[in-house]
């Protein structure tokens, strides 16, 4: 992994030094930024951390101060020794070490009990809980941790307290088993090894750590190393079984897309194998979904085919692929990779691909405590289920959602129990059909009844996911309210999009019929362009043309947004975020409107968007002659013009085109 910091010994030593020195005043200015730095130094040998200590010891500033605080509380023997040392010179300035001292250190106020984590480390995630125990008043302190191995890095932390209840702490538990899927026990230096794994990731990727934590610093600044074989081990615990050859090839492309090297290595036994497709697969030619299409039994092991769905930014491929897999100790690891051939998706067949449906049943609950017992409890095993999801109505569930059911074949249906209604949702016919068949027996008729059907895109179940809705009728109801979904046999009109010089039947013709949340967004921004071309004297035919052009564009830009990690129009929306990058191009925050002058991830969306606008219509502009002298201006009138738009309006109606931006403008039955 790739540092923050560039301890390069072939870079001149003064700037090395003050490479760090500032990388390390960014860090303790940011959001449990000490815990990262210790990240940092941690991955230092002491031999070269001794060296660093001490050049950066001649700068007498209090970021210095910071840094050899830090080592002197979390290092033992020389090292320890040497960083005292070196703080006894800053007693002739007038940085208060104490006070520093006394900012920096935490102390504990638990103890630790136990830790509980999920077996689904191949998936990229891993659910982890660990339990303490209040020294002063003896309740249990439950943390429950989101990390992640792709490039999300360590996602979320949330803390709950129970007093001192046995009963109550056994029901949670019970309640935190069956929602990890079948949790088992790993030791504390197990559990801190992987949360200081995912925060590593968290700094090579620049992202923020989760915000208002600080329970959990402590655990980034313990020293915790593994042997190469206790991690081996651990890597083995917490992966799902490759008792299957199928279940192997759909790890290897999980990871592949996850960008996820480590799992690349266990499905392959540790064989480079895949490099080759890891240098295919870029920010350019995306992985979207991927199926395995069947197995054939070979004399040296087994043969799987599997497609590849890949969007190159202007159109889909699907790529064929075999897989030679052999088995090893009741697991199944690949041996070699051959692509078979690429094939560009039709208009047609694009369609049907990107417009999978989710068969959804919902059932009123009519007793809450046989639920429990004869439903929920024995969901495991029914169709192979490798996970379950009992009341995860939580954002972390949204990535079986986003990627597609069948990449994880292990995954057959998602079930939901909320206060009132037991749901489940699956993208296969099969499934539906027998849940459906099952749940009719007369032993569920004084359980539950069945409510409602729905075939719904999965855009719509990943709104479900990730609100707190009592009943699947609520969230139905919501949708209306907010997107004005219109319930007809066929496209109707959309009452909102009316545009001047632009009309909604021209903004269909170019876009498609399938309309998102989004699309309300680009299309009242483009009416903002219009009218400003408008008032410049630009002809009509000219400003349809332009703006057939930059659709196109700004749905480009949009799709690269949604694949960021940053998540700017996601879980870090309302995050801080800097804004460098626009002021070093000449952008004067003062000139903003005043709701975008925030730095929020949200903000900086908005930013890249209407500088994505103004680009585009002034390139087009530039290249007609008449308009040529005129694209810049007009182009600086499109960026302004359109943030005091969104400014004005979208803070107005506290931004719903964002969160509803992939639901449906529009429900056929």
């Amino acid at each position: 992994m790739s540092k923050i910091i560039n301890f390069d010994k072939n870079k001149n030593q003064d700037y090395r030094i003050l490479d760090i020195e500032k990388q390390f005043e960014m860090l303790f200015n940011m959001p449990n930024g000490k815990s990262l730095a210790l990240v940092i130094l941690k991955e230092l040998p002491e031999f070269e951390l001794g060296v660093i200590l001490e050049e950066l010891a001649e700068n007498k500033t209090e970021v210095v101060a910071k840094t050899l605080i830090l080592v002197s509380e979390n290092y033992e023997g020389a090292i320890k020794d040497l960083a005292n040392e070196l703080l006894l010179d800053f007693d002739r300035t007038d940085i208060n070490i104490g006070a520093i001292r006394e900012e920096l250190l935490e102390v504990s106020d638990k103890i630790f009990k136990a830790a509980y984590i999920s077996r689904t480390r191949l998936l990229g995630s891993l659910y982890l809980i660990l339990i303490w125990q209040e020294k002063e008043t003896e309740n249990t302190v439950l943390q429950f941790f989101d990390i992640s191995y792709t490039e999300n890095g360590f996602k979320d932390c949330k803390s709950i307290t129970i007093q001192k209840d046995e009963q109550e702490i056994e029901q949670v538990l019970n309640e935190v088993n069956m929602s990890l899927g079948s949790a088992f026990k790993i030791s504390y230096k197990e559990a801190v090894y992987l949360i200081q794994e995912s925060a590593k990731i968290n700094v090579q990727n620049n992202l923020i750590l989760p915000s208002g934590k600080t329970e959990y610093n402590q655990l980034l600044k313990e020293r915790v190393n593994l042997t190469k074989n206790e991690k081996i081990k651990l890597l083995k615990r917490i992966s799902e079984p490759l008792d299957k050859p199928y279940k192997t090839v759909n790890a290897f492309f999980n990871a592949l897309k996850n960008k996820d090297l480590q799992a690349l290595k266990y499905t392959t036994n540790d064989k480079p194998i895949y490099m080759n497709i890891i240098k295919k697969y870029d920010d350019n030619n995306y992985i979207m979904k991927f199926n395995v299409k069947g197995e054939s039994v070979l004399k040296k092991g087994v043969k799987v085919k599997a497609y590849l769905f890949i969007d190159n930014e202007y159109y889909l491929n699907k790529v064929t692929y075999d897989f030679m897999l052999s088995e090893k100790s009741g697991e199944w690891y690949i041996n070699k990779i051959k692509e078979k051939n690429t094939h560009k998706l039709s208009q047609d067949e694009e369609k049907e691909y990107l417009s999978q449906d989710f068969v959804v049943k919902v059932y009123n609950i009519n007793d809450e405590d046989q639920i429990m017992e004869n439903v929920f409890l024995n969901l495991d095993g029914e169709f192979d289920l490798e996970a379950t999801m009992p009341k995860c109505i939580e954002k972390n569930d949204l990535d079986i959602i986003e990627n597609g059911f069948d990449e994880k074949e292990f995954v057959k249906c998602i079930y939901v129990l909320t206060e009132k209604q037991f749901i489940f949702m699956t993208p296969y016919e099969e499934v539906a059909e027998t849940l459906d068949v099952k749940y009719r027996d007369i032993k569920f008729k004084n359980i539950m009844t069945l409510k409602d059907g729905y075939y719904l895109p999965k855009s719509t179940i990943g709104y479900f996911l990730s609100g707190d809705f009592k009943t699947f009728d609520e969230m139905m109801e919501e949708l209306n309210s907010i997107s004005n979904i219109i319930e007809e046999d066929y496209y109707d009109e959309y009452t909102d999009l009316e545009g001047q010089f632009f009309s909604k039947e021209e903004y269909l013709e170019v876009r498609g019929k399938n309309l998102k949340g989004k699309d309300q967004f680009i299309y009242e921004t483009l009416d903002v362009c219009s009218y400003i071309m408008d008032g410049n004297n630009i002809d009509n035919a000219t400003i349809k043309k332009v703006l057939k052009e930059t659709i196109p564009e700004v749905i480009n830009f949009i799709r690269i947004c949604e694949r960021c990690p940053n998540g700017c129009l996601g879980r870090n929306k309302d995050s801080k975020v800097s804004f460098e990058q626009f002021i070093e191009e000449g952008l004067d925050i003062k000139d903003l409107p005043e709701n975008i002058k925030e730095t929020t991830g949200l903000n900086f969306f908005y930013l890249e968007y209407c500088t994505i606008l103004a680009n585009v219509i002034g390139r087009a502009l530039s290249e007609i002659n008449k308009y040529k002298e005129m694209h810049r201006d007009v182009a600086s009138q499109i960026f302004y013009n359109t943030l005091d738009f969104i400014s004005d309006n979208c803070y107005y109606c506290d931004t719903n085109c964002i969160d509803i931006w992939n639901n449906p403008l529009i429900r056929l039955n």
